[in-house]
């Protein structure tokens, strides 16, 4: 049919090249002077005064406050439209079994009104296991995970598969307090995507997927497209959200954990990605060849870590606990 010709077997793409100008702005201010000016020079001093006094006109009303009964017409939230009750979340924690792998924890939360959607989350505890040197590579290999494809399907495939199936993959790193606790962090990966209830078997195949065979650091033109985006995005938002940036480094002062996700996430990431960015474009090809091997070095041993937090010694007395925390939000009726 139509949808199966133009659509799903159409081969057709556009490739986008964006390149940033300096002139730009400049250029913008002249062609719009330069359109002002033309009109104004096809005006005659009659039409100017009626433009002048269309415009001062505006000015005064919109300096002129609003009637009471216009401010009336506006809808306005009072306190008695909120709820003075505490929102409960419904919430069973359980153990789930992993067969020899042993057990993970499983929270779920069954909600009304999701829609038929289900929001599910594996959190891998990595704090025992990732040495600190390699800290600053894990937001890097999650970001790898989701966009490198896997053993059977390539980016475009996967990506195409995650589409179809889901509503969205994606992976994180972050380090979060351990209450009462400054000197102790919990460091993480979280893999997580939401699709409808009916499909969460495929979501859960696809994040199996991705993080048993995702080819990570394997591919060095991926590698390296990535860490460019990483460096211009981290760039990007220190000019749009500095303060992030300085609430990062006062955070690092105060704990550990605050020290860990400036670390991951803030100048001394961006430092680090520039770094391995100047390996990987290096001009040199033995140092670019080592740099991309030290990274599929790294993204494998992470990945083994990972899958350590997941699985434990099945040998243990009725099943050892895995490091790994299951999250499940779904409809009532999906629970």
């Amino acid at each position: 049919g139509l949808m199966q010709r133009f659509l799903l077997d159409n081969k057709h793409r556009v490739t986008v090249h964006s390149a940033p100008s300096r002139t730009l702005s400049a250029r913008l201010n002249s062609a719009e002077e330069a359109g002002v000016a033309s009109v104004v020079s096809g005006m005659t001093p009659e039409d100017q005064a009626v433009a002048a006094e269309a415009a001062a006109a505006l000015s005064r009303r919109q300096a002129t406050p609003d009637t009471e009964q216009a401010l009336a017409s506006v809808p306005v939230l009072t306190r008695d439209a909120l709820r003075r009750d505490a929102v409960i979340v419904p919430r069973e924690e359980r153990l789930l079994s992993l067969g020899d792998a042993g057990r993970c924890q499983l929270l779920a939360h069954a909600l009304p009104g999701t829609n038929g959607i289900a929001h599910v989350a594996v959190s891998l505890d990595l704090g025992a296991r990732l040495p600190a040197h390699l800290v600053q590579w894990l937001p890097l290999f999650a970001q790898l995970l989701t966009t490198t494809g896997s053993a059977t399907r390539d980016d475009v495939q996967m990506s195409h598969r995650i589409g179809a199936a889901t509503g969205g993959v994606s992976a994180s790193a972050h380090a979060s307090p351990v209450p009462g606790r400054r000197d102790v962090a919990r460091l993480s990966l979280t893999v997580g995507g939401k699709a409808l209830n009916h499909r969460v078997g495929d979501l859960a195949a696809i994040m199996q997927e991705l993080l048993l065979t995702a080819p990570l650091a394997a591919r060095q033109d991926l590698l390296r497209s990535q860490v460019r985006e990483s460096v211009a995005a981290t760039e990007s938002a220190l000019l749009s959200a500095g303060h992030r940036h300085a609430m990062s480094v006062l955070g690092a002062t105060l704990s550990f954990p605050g020290e860990l996700a400036h670390v991951m996430g803030g100048l001394p990431q961006l430092r680090f990605l520039r770094q391995l960015r100047a390996r990987l474009e290096s001009k040199d090809a033995a140092v670019a060849a080592a740099a991309a091997a030290e990274a599929q070095e790294v993204m494998e041993a992470i990945r083994g870590m990972a899958l350590a937090a997941a699985a434990s010694d099945a040998a243990a007395p009725g099943g050892a606990d895995s490091g790994a925390l299951a999250t499940v939000v779904a409809g009532e009726d999906a629970a």
